[in-house]
């Protein structure tokens, strides 16, 4: 689908004012500014979109941060970093989240 070139239908409008048909003109004008409102509320969809992924992206690290040291804090775990390394790999630092 090809976008629409709003400021040449604006042109238009504003060239063929006097040879349009008064009502088809106003429907023109009307549709013309609910398409540039929509476009306005996309953008800010997307910028909001964008925060939100940020957001979660955040607060996913975050999470597994906690877990991982949660996970070396707990007592009894194993001191040796190959054996640490290879549990976290395996995701044994975060069962308490799985089903």
């Amino acid at each position: 689908m090809t976008e629409l070139d709003l400021d040449a239908i604006k042109r238009s409008l504003a060239v063929n004012r006097d040879s349009q048909n008064g009502w088809a003109s106003r429907v023109v004008e009307d549709l013309v500014a609910e398409v540039d409102r929509l476009r306005a509320q996309r953008v800010l969809d997307n910028e909001e979109a964008a925060r939100l992924y940020d957001f979660a992206r955040d607060k996913g690290a975050a999470l597994e941060r906690d877990a991982t040291v949660a996970y070396l804090r707990a007592p009894g775990t194993c001191c040796s970093p190959d054996v640490l390394a290879e549990n976290i790999e395996r995701g044994d630092h975060r069962r308490e989240e799985k089903p």
